[in-house]
Parts: structure tokens; sequence; C-alpha cells
């Protein structure tokens, strides 16, 4: 499941979900961890997360 997000509030979000510099992870993808989820929904209204599924940031170009 995706949820498109805009250049502004990618960076928002990324304030509340950056991992350490040398986090392999940071290259294609950062992890949202459950407790931090009231966050990311007040930023991006995408609703509560899903008990069985990992939940990541990513960027690409949209379209």
């Amino acid at each position: 499941m995706e949820h498109p997000i805009s250049r502004e509030q990618f960076l928002r979000l990324w304030e509340v979900t950056t991992p350490a510099a040398d986090d392999p992870r940071m290259l294609y993808c950062c992890p949202v961890p459950v407790e931090l989820w009231p966050a990311v929904d007040a930023m991006l209204g995408c609703g509560p997360p899903h008990p069985e599924l990992d939940h990541l940031t990513g960027a690409c170009a949209g379209g």
C-alpha cells in the first residue's frame, strides 16, 4: 500500500524518522516505528497503521 505525499510532507516526516547516518537502510527507505505513528498521521492524515505490516518512508520521482 502506498500513500503519496508531497516533497514538503516528506521533509517534515524525515525530521521525525531520520535513522543514524551510518544506517544502511537510509539508502533506500527509513522504517517508521509504530510509536511514531501519531506524529506521522498528524502530518499526513494517513490513518492508523496496519498491525501486520512494516511501515517505511522512501522517495521517488512523482508523476
